[in-house]
């Protein structure tokens, strides 16, 4: 039995990973950070060294195949420098382990945010370069830095919207009656990633080695009237309000979600395609 260990596994994203492989034969070393620990899991501060302690030395002596790095401080849960020690110090940290036991896979979670607002629009791929104007996005690249200057085995993979599992940029506007159809721009495209989507590319990854590369990780690309339906229908969440609202009246759906909702956020995946068979 192989083993792995899978950071945020108290995180939407990062239990779906930790069931995958433990389905698929894995033993899994998760870690957590606020959440009480369960089977197989350790609790850890992202930003603080010391808090390390106790997984080294669950680790200490065992081959570990692959790290999967999921863990992080979203938007909303805190300020700058909050974010920049667990989302940039954490990946420092974890990047530190992986030297320590010698792990040869190291596979980085990251986002299409890390384009700022020139994540926006169509056809952005690997080589857009960012405009950072949002905090989680900003420390995401740097953490992304951090991986590429390591000179550890990597995969970098940036996810755009989370489809289905609640995903909170779709779910909390609509629970709050805004509208979510923009007039005039419903035909632009946005591209989303299913949990099983990404569960899969990370096993293929985690079998076959690390590909030492960047790739934007997407499994649909749908018009953003077509999206939301289909997230809500999946979700059983009522659209309460389909009153189209101008561009201005997007952007009160917030930062994150009117610009997207204006103005689409197609990262295709096809360089992503061409290296693994998911």
């Amino acid at each position: 039995m192989k083993t792995i260990i899978i950071t945020g596994t108290s995180g939407a994203l990062g239990n779906i990973l930790r069931q995958y492989f433990k389905e698929h034969g894995y033993k899994v070393i998760g870690t957590v950070g606020k959440s009480i620990p369960r089977d197989g899991e350790v609790q850890i501060n992202l930003g603080v060294w010391n808090s390390y302690s106790n997984l080294r030395e669950v680790i200490s002596g065992k081959k570990i195949h692959a790290i999967i790095h999921c863990a992080a401080i979203l938007k909303g849960k805190g300020n700058f420098r909050q974010m920049h020690n667990a989302n940039v110090k954490g990946t420092e940290y974890i990047l530190k382990i992986v030297k320590e036991i010698n792990c040869i896979n190291f596979i980085q979670i990251s986002t299409v945010g890390i384009y700022g607002i020139r994540a926006l629009g169509a056809n952005r791929d690997e080589l857009t370069k960012p405009l950072d104007i949002e905090s989680y996005g900003i420390t995401k690249r740097l953490a992304e830095k951090k991986v590429l200057t390591s000179e550890v085995p990597y995969t970098i993979l940036r996810l755009p919207l989370i489809k289905y599992e609640g995903d909170s940029l779709i779910k909390v506007p609509i629970i709050k009656g805004k509208s979510v159809f923009i007039k005039n721009r419903e035909l632009k495209i946005v591209s989303t990633v299913t949990p099983e989507y990404i569960s899969k590319a990370c096993g293929w990854i985690v079998d076959n080695g690390p590909l030492n590369d960047t790739f934007n990780c997407a499994s649909h690309h749908q018009t953003w009237r077509d999206m939301v339906i289909d997230h809500c229908k999946h979700e059983k969440i009522a659209i309460p309000n389909t009153k189209r609202v101008s561009i201005l009246g997007a952007f009160s759906m917030g930062i994150v979600i009117g610009p997207i909702a204006a103005f689409g956020q197609h990262t295709p995946s096809d360089k992503l395609k061409k290296a693994i068979c998911p």
